[in-house]
């Protein structure tokens, strides 16, 4: 957690990201369950202190405050679209399964490895007035 010190852990079964102290290790909270199917990475923007967690089930990186409050889809293919009439964009998503996350510190652009397709997305917000959706860049 870029504010204070607090240690965010993913726990893929349970759908949910725990959030402990960094000092005591005492539990604090979780959150993300209803939002997260299969969290697994989780990295902390280097700009913002939002986390940004993969949601391997659902193909997205989900962006929540340090406190634990969803912002919205930061990548990956909106919810409504993977079960609406626009289910044919799964297709198109550059990301499939996504298990890593990484912030290059000088840029803020987020990589984003998929490990069971084996590919590697990069994601750079610079384009877009809000940084909630982003665009791949190669």
């Amino acid at each position: 957690d870029g504010v204070i010190g607090d240690l965010h852990v993913t726990a893929y079964h349970s759908n949910s990201v725990f959030k402990f102290n960094g000092t005591t290790g005492e539990y604090i909270t979780s959150y993300g369950k209803g939002s997260l199917r299969g969290p697994v990475g989780i990295a902390c923007g280097p700009d913002d202190g939002d986390l940004y967690v993969s949601s391997y089930k659902t193909n997205q990186v989900l962006r929540f405050t340090s406190e634990g409050r969803l912002i919205g889809v930061a990548a990956g293919t909106n919810l409504l679209e993977q079960n609406g009439p626009q289910a044919s964009s799964r297709r198109r998503n550059p990301i499939n399964s996504p298990s890593g996350l990484a912030f290059d510190p000088h840029d803020g652009t987020m990589y984003v490895l998929s490990y069971v397709v084996g590919t590697l997305a990069r994601f750079n917000n610079s384009a877009l007035p809000v940084a909630t959706h982003w665009r791949v860049t190669q």
